[in-house]
């Protein structure tokens, strides 16, 4: 598609660095301090009808800059008391948690923009995904066109407590704030540039983005 790209370096940026352009995506990277002075600029430019695109860790920091209001299902409380381990087993228990890249299905909405030229083969979409998040699923019934199915592990691995902060959970949010949208992905799409079918969703998000 030819498309300009600008990189653009959080340690230099100001309240009118977002001016020239039509999209941000904000990666899964450390962004800086949420109360940074450029922050107060990015929320500006998306009232006023930018498309901010943000990819699985830059979630939760988006919301805590009030960039978007989606929750994760790793940001909700748990009244569970832990229980107690063996130092010796700490380091192969929290290995047993990661999830480093596995296939999960996703219920899918064919008919959104979002989705628009993706090969439907069935009622579900084959995601990648090596994070243990999701998206809480918002009120709008119309917003959330990637929901994780109730099974959702196609192949891979996934820890068994990692199913309950996935299964059921939105994979793909859209957020209206003023005349601009917030673009939310649990997990990056274009992850290595290997799982082709989800790449779709990232042009989708530019081409589409602002008219959601």
């Amino acid at each position: 598609m030819e498309l300009p790209v600008t990189v653009l370096d959080n340690t230099s940026l100001n309240g009118s660095s977002f001016d020239p352009y039509t999209h941000v995506f904000l990666p899964s990277a450390y962004l800086g301090a949420v109360d940074a002075p450029w922050v107060d600029g990015l929320k500006s430019w998306v009232r006023s009808g930018g498309t901010l695109i943000v990819q699985r860790g830059a979630v939760s920091w988006a919301r805590r800059a009030g960039l978007h209001s989606t929750e994760t299902t790793q940001s909700e409380p748990t009244t569970d008391t832990p229980e107690r381990g063996v130092y010796a087993n700490a380091s192969n228990d929290r290995g047993a948690k990661a999830l480093g890249g596995s296939i999960f299905k996703a219920n899918a909405d064919f008919t959104h923009p979002l989705l628009y030229g993706v090969d439907i083969q069935d009622s579900w979409m084959a995601l990648f995904k090596n994070s243990n998040g999701a998206l809480v699923i918002p009120d709008n019934p119309y917003a959330s066109p990637l929901v994780y199915t109730d099974d959702p592990l196609a192949a891979g691995y996934m820890h068994p407590d990692s199913k309950e902060t996935i299964a059921g959970h939105a994979a793909l949010v859209v957020e209206n704030r003023g005349r601009g949208q917030v673009i939310l992905f649990a997990d990056n799409p274009n992850f290595r540039a290997f799982w082709m079918g989800t790449q779709r969703l990232t042009v989708n998000a530019v081409v589409f983005g602002p008219s959601l």
